[in-house]
């Protein structure tokens, strides 16, 4: 086993010059991306709350114009139809949020990109900065605090962003009084049966600081189902 700081001379060596085809494959997505808009969908979410409990739900999203907008509706909560307080909480919480999905490349992959090397050795394009309204949350817009690495293969002979994990260099700031002390979401990406790609799965972890509440831990996974 190689000791941990060679390990790490490795990733920080994997830093590469672009090769050609790796600029265009980049052009094609953000192309691709470009072209698209939001899609329909169900999302089942699990996520863990501040005691340890697992909130299971399930949401639809309708597009219903360009830019993003449309129709968000709260299915079910932990197997059973919401409550009037539940759906009010659930649209104040998408209000304002752009609808995740592939279309949202062609805003995150407008950032200075670079190449390099991942964990596991493979070719990345990390984004750094991020463009602003890359990474919008019910918290505020945190693109100017994360970094982005987009893993580019080639699906049905097409250049195809199979994976996105964004994540936070370091701890930032939340609206001038939290803090959030660790970030990281990943995305995974397929193409569908007409040959669009898709979003299909995501997860994610983070480690937020309050003042008199304390610091507790959230995670959350999420499939999507196209409709």
């Amino acid at each position: 086993m190689r000791p941990w700081w060679r390990a790490g001379a490795l990733v920080a060596a994997g830093l590469a010059a672009v090769p050609a085809r790796a600029d265009a494959w980049l052009e094609a997505v953000r192309a691709e991306a470009a072209r698209m808009g939001p899609t329909a969908f169900e999302r089942t979410s699990e996520t863990t709350d501040r005691s340890g409990g697992v909130v299971r739900r399930v949401e639809r999203f309708m597009p219903t114009g360009s830019g993003g907008q449309g129709a968000w509706t709260l299915v079910a909560v932990d197997g059973r139809p919401p409550t009037a307080d539940e759906r009010r909480r659930h649209a104040k919480e998408v209000a304002g949020l752009p609808p995740p999905g592939y279309w949202r490349l062609a805003t995150i992959l407008r950032g200075r990109v670079t190449l390099v090397r991942d964990a596991q050795g493979r070719t990345v394009h990390r984004i750094r900065p991020l463009p602003e309204g890359s990474i919008r949350t019910a918290r505020g817009d945190i693109s100017a605090d994360v970094a982005a690495d987009a893993r580019i293969e080639l699906v049905a002979g097409q250049p195809t962003v199979t994976s996105l994990r964004v994540f936070a260099p370091a701890p930032f700031s939340l609206m001038g009084v939290a803090r959030m002390n660790r970030f990281e979401a990943q995305s995974r990406y397929e193409r569908g049966p007409d040959g669009r790609p898709l979003l299909v799965e995501q997860a994610s972890e983070a480690e937020v600081r309050v003042p008199v509440v304390g610091t507790f831990r959230q995670t959350t996974r999420q499939t999507y189902r196209p409709l």
